[in-house]
């Protein structure tokens, strides 16, 4: 899948369309959504001690409340960044980098760039067949972002064993199903002190390890800020 790598090499976070997510269908979406599930988000509140409307907020920018999961196949998508450094498909790659976009990329720092993707890749294609194995789940059925992170909360596959949360209490943890998401999240932002970021600038610091954008950051606070309100 090298043209979804060459894609990924030129997004910019600031190109990205945040604000459709504080829009009065976003937000009424993601209120429908808090109560629907109100009483996991009340359980993972006292297990976590993570906010309700943060955790929604996060499910609600990743994937429109679980309503678009990505459509590329994870193990394709992951094997394909782990072999981006060799020189047949590292050449494939910048040959599908639009012309107008090269400029300012060096072939220096493409092939940077790739060899990052490619170390990051190999662990998660190894925790992601690890997850199947383990769960007895084809991981060739497994579909995703165009960055390997998959399920309603986008995880990457090192998180689920690192912060995957049982949520339902099946002994399982499927991130394709809501209570198992609702949980992760919680679980994520607990093991990163939400609990103790008393301030804007603290959650942000916190939001910023589930997603390194600043635009993200600041989206996911607002959001939980307007759906407080529809919660207490």
């Amino acid at each position: 899948m090298p043209e979804i790598v060459a894609k990924g090499l030129i997004r910019r976070e600031a190109s990205l369309n945040y604000a459709q997510f504080l829009e009065n269908y976003a937000l009424t979406k993601a209120t429908s959504y808090l109560h629907a599930h109100k009483d996991i988000l009340r359980e993972v509140e006292g297990r976590f001690g993570v906010s309700a409307p943060v955790v929604v907020a996060i499910i609600c920018v990743e994937t429109a409340c679980g309503t678009y999961l990505g459509g590329y196949t994870t193990f394709n998508l992951l094997a394909t960044q782990v072999l981006s450094a060799e020189p047949e498909i590292y050449q494939e790659i910048c040959r599908l980098i639009p012309p107008e976009e090269k400029e300012g990329l060096t072939l220096k720092t493409v092939q940077k760039r790739l060899e990052g993707k490619s170390t990051r890749a190999y662990r998660e294609l190894k925790a992601l067949l690890n997850y199947t194995r383990d769960h007895g789940i084809d991981p060739f059925s497994v579909q995703g972002s165009a960055e390997g992170a998959i399920g309603i909360p986008q995880f990457l596959p090192s998180n689920i064993t690192a912060y995957g949360s049982d949520g339902d209490g099946d002994g399982r943890i499927d991130l394709f199903q809501h209570e198992d998401a609702i949980a992760s999240v919680a679980s994520f932002l607990k093991a990163f002190r939400w609990s103790k970021a008393g301030t804007y600038q603290k959650q942000q610091e916190v939001i910023l390890q589930y997603n390194p954008s600043l635009y993200y950051a600041d989206t996911v606070l607002k959001l939980a800020d307007e759906l407080k309100g529809s919660w207490r």
